[in-house]
């Protein structure tokens, strides 16, 4: 998540359970020292993973490097580190002096201080404990999604969390939540809602490593284009994909629009297991770009950071051990994402081609 913070950074207690009023004396604003020698080292003592930062009050940059760390050690659901760092999340508390503008994924929570600021742009957004929308008056029931555009005030502890991606002006003290578990479940759903990903016989199997051919296969149906592949008849040079194979079709087809180029001129090596690198060539290539005069496929990561289709906390997370899981967040953030040369982005086209409804996509992502 790319956020632009230059506001005052505030951090609250470490240890204990979350409460009291934002910014106040009993959930206190501390200094720079507080967070390099209490907050940084504490995390780092538990989790067993460094997060040096050199935190300047006001520094963006800083920040955004912060919640990077966080989100990479918050992977796997089923570790101490994971469960560190997502209390760790919840004791960073924030001050936004004017209003601020956040990309949120989805699962994400935005909790506010009392009187705490928040306009919802874009996306779908649920609201949690005391939300009030001025703009008409009226008290927000929790689970509720809350209107876009309109003036929400918090009391302390109202919350607003992200069911889709979303943009979100905020202003006052906030703190930044990470989801409670893998959120990649909620990411294949809506995935399956829009028909763009499949399951196996055993189910999505999040937590396991990818295949070459799955991976081919999963980007093909991302792109709408699965049934089409299923439905080819062309061939490829490919010997240990022989005919009958599963992937046959969908790794001929591929091929055939230069989507792989396999891994030697016989071969294709479809059980091999998929990096991070590996899916987001395939995925940039359909997206129009060259793998030989804009990027290069092992660092095809990088570049997919620095045209926004994913973050710097992706790529950290992709590059210890790609799973399915992480496949899924690759793919889920890919609709996001712009055609090479155009603002066209991959879910308008595929809503403007009919292959998904508008009204799917709208729930799914909350935005077409």
């Amino acid at each position: 998540m790319r956020r632009t913070i230059t506001l005052a950074l505030c951090a609250a207690m470490l240890a204990g359970a979350v409460g009291g009023v934002l910014g106040s004396a009993s959930d206190p604003a501390v200094t720079k020292s507080y967070v390099d020698e209490v907050f940084v080292p504490g995390v780092r003592d538990k989790a067993g993973a460094a997060i040096d930062l050199a935190i300047e009050e006001g520094a963006g940059a800083e920040i955004d490097a912060l919640f990077a760390r966080i989100q990479a050690l918050a992977l796997p659901s089923d570790t101490d580190a994971s469960t560190l760092a997502r209390e760790a999340s919840r004791q960073l508390v924030f001050r936004a002096g004017g209003f601020l503008s956040l990309t949120l994924e989805m699962g994400e929570t935005l909790q506010g201080g009392d009187g705490t600021m928040f306009v919802v742009r874009a996306g779908n957004m649920q609201s949690g404990g005391e939300i009030t929308d001025l703009t008409q008056g009226m008290a927000l029931s929790a689970g509720n999604l809350v209107p876009r555009g309109a003036a929400l005030f918090a009391a302390d502890g109202g919350s607003l969390t992200a069911r889709t991606r979303c943009e979100v002006l905020v202003k006052g003290y906030f703190r930044y939540i990470l989801p409670p578990g893998n959120v990649a479940a909620e990411r294949a759903q809506a995935l399956q809602t829009m028909g763009l990903l499949a399951g196996t016989a055993a189910g999505m199997e999040l937590s396991r490593p990818v295949t070459r051919a799955e991976g081919i296969t999963v980007m093909l149906r991302l792109f709408g284009e699965g049934d089409t592949a299923l439905a080819f008849t062309g061939t490829h040079p490919f010997a240990d994909v022989p005919a009958g194979n599963w992937a046959y079709p969908f790794v001929a087809y591929a091929n055939s629009k230069a989507y792989t180029a396999g891994t030697g001129p016989a071969t294709f090596s479809p059980e091999l297991a998929l990096s991070g690198d590996m899916f987001i060539t395939y995925v940039l290539v359909a997206l129009g770009y060259s793998s030989s005069t804009d990027f290069s496929w092992d660092k095809s990561m990088e570049f997919a950071v620095s045209i926004g289709l994913i973050t710097q906390a992706d790529m950290a997370k992709a590059r210890d051990l790609f799973t399915r899981d992480q496949m899924v967040y690759f793919a889920y953030s890919a609709l996001n994402a712009k055609y090479k040369n155009t603002d066209d982005t991959l879910l308008r086209r595929l809503v403007a081609l009919g292959i998904i409804d508008a009204a799917a996509a709208e729930t799914a992502m909350g935005e077409t």
